[in-house]
């Protein structure tokens, strides 16, 4: 029967990238000490009361992705001074550079998400990540996200451990579906890593019981590979600090002018176009199409706003001092 591999932390970071080059996925067995760990989920109990189960978004394709009874948020590094000590460890970056640099001059964190799956939860289909990536995600395509899913509590069959399926990174054909004797699932007591790469089949499960399972997804990205993140929207918001947008993969990047990027990165789905801040966490996104929808930043939820009177083909966005939203589009 498939299964993950399991190593210790004791063994370093070349027994994870050693395992990570043949299965795709490792278990870290004791990634948090018992004190780090106790840290980080106090933290986020205490956040976890103030966010609501599903998304807000009206994509049904969505909506049963992220789960009508799942809770996610975002900005943990703000949220908790344990979650910096888990993204800054010196195990995780060792295995990071292993991974990423021979594809990139840097990287950065792609996105830091609390995960709580309540019961009776839907299972997601099996993915890769790099499918954000359409264009990279193939056999011979660079590696651009390195992930560990931390279990903040017990995961069991029962409850719903993440699929995966072990060595389907090294497939020739990435449009193929596993088998069922191909997949397993990442059991592993709280404290434990499960490191993946991006082009790895991984979702969530289905949950079969009632206690509440948390995890914490957390992901690396290089920058330096321009086709990854090209620039395609950018604009200030009310502290000064400018927010580019790329254009492909539509992630935003917080950019202190003169300090450089920081914060969080949060992903957005439209495409080309401008943003507008309308408020301190609030911006107004427009798609090259003209479709338009507000973004809180605060918790990276999501409400379609409809826009009327916007020519296609918009590459500009701004707000005057009277309130009025204007627009350029290439063709002036």
């Amino acid at each position: 029967m498939v299964a993950l591999q399991e190593i210790s932390k004791a063994d370093g970071p070349q027994a994870v990238t050693d395992v990570l080059a043949t299965d795709g996925g490792v278990i870290v067995r004791d990634f948090l000490s018992p004190a780090l760990l106790e840290r980080f989920r106090d933290d986020m109990v205490a956040h976890a009361g103030g966010h609501r189960a599903g998304t807000m978004a009206d994509n049904p394709s969505v909506q049963w992705f992220w789960g009508a009874n799942t809770k996610r948020f975002t900005r943990l590094a703000h949220r908790s001074a344990a979650f910096v000590d888990i993204l800054t460890d010196p195990f995780y970056l060792a295995v990071a550079d292993a991974v990423l640099l021979p594809w990139a001059e840097d990287y950065w964190m792609n996105t830091g998400q609390m995960m709580i799956i309540g019961p009776g939860e839907n299972a997601q289909v099996l993915h890769r990540d790099a499918d954000n990536w359409p264009t990279v995600c193939r056999p011979d395509g660079p590696e651009v996200t390195v992930s560990c899913l931390f279990a903040i509590s017990d995961f069991t069959a029962e409850v719903g451990a993440t699929r995966v399926v072990p060595g389907s990174h090294r497939w020739d054909d990435y449009q193929r579906r596993a088998t069922p004797d191909e997949v397993c699932q990442a059991v592993m007591p709280a404290g434990s890593g499960m490191i993946y790469i991006s082009p790895i089949n991984n979702p969530m499960t289905l949950r079969t019981v009632d206690p509440v399972t948390f995890d914490v997804a957390l992901q690396g990205i290089p920058v330096a590979e321009p086709q990854i993140a090209p620039v395609g929207r950018a604009g200030f918001d009310a502290s000064g600090m400018v927010w580019l947008g790329t254009f492909d993969t539509s992630l935003f990047v917080p950019v202190d002018p003169g300090q450089g990027t920081g914060g969080p990165r949060i992903f957005d789905s439209g495409t080309g176009g401008d943003m507008a801040f309308v408020a301190a966490e609030l911006v107004l996104v427009v798609s090259e199409a003209g479709d338009g929808y507000l973004l809180d930043l605060s918790d990276n939820s999501r409400d379609e706003v409809p826009i009327t009177g916007l020519p296609g083909e918009i590459t500009g966005l701004a707000f005057d001092a009277d309130d009025r939203l204007w627009a350029s589009t290439r063709k002036g």
